[in-house]
């Protein structure tokens, strides 16, 4: 095993047992686990990509913050401008 740790982000997320049972396994067992899990993100990613309900939920998301959204770009577009302006002048 490694002196590093693995990450408690990453740690707390893991199936209950899961540390235990890899830690066990043959490295060709690991391997293929590794594409089983693999498999799943994608089949997942694919699965939420065709979500109506999700892409509708997301649409309507991105609908509600489009005000929020501009007024914040648009205050850091004037900030960065006066910082720039500032720059220009040796301030």
């Amino acid at each position: 095993m490694s002196d590093l740790t693995f990450p408690k982000k990453w740690s707390d997320k893991l199936p209950a047992g899961f540390k235990d049972a890899a830690e066990s396994m043959q490295t060709e067992e690991l391997k293929s686990k590794l594409i089983e899990v693999q498999k799943d993100i994608a089949q997942t990613e694919k699965d939420m990509e065709v979500d109506e309900k999700l892409n509708d939920a997301k649409e309507l998301v991105k609908e509600l913050r489009s005000t929020y959204t501009f007024t914040i770009n648009e205050c850091k577009a004037i900030t960065k401008y006066i910082l720039y302006v500032l720059e220009g002048r040796g301030q």
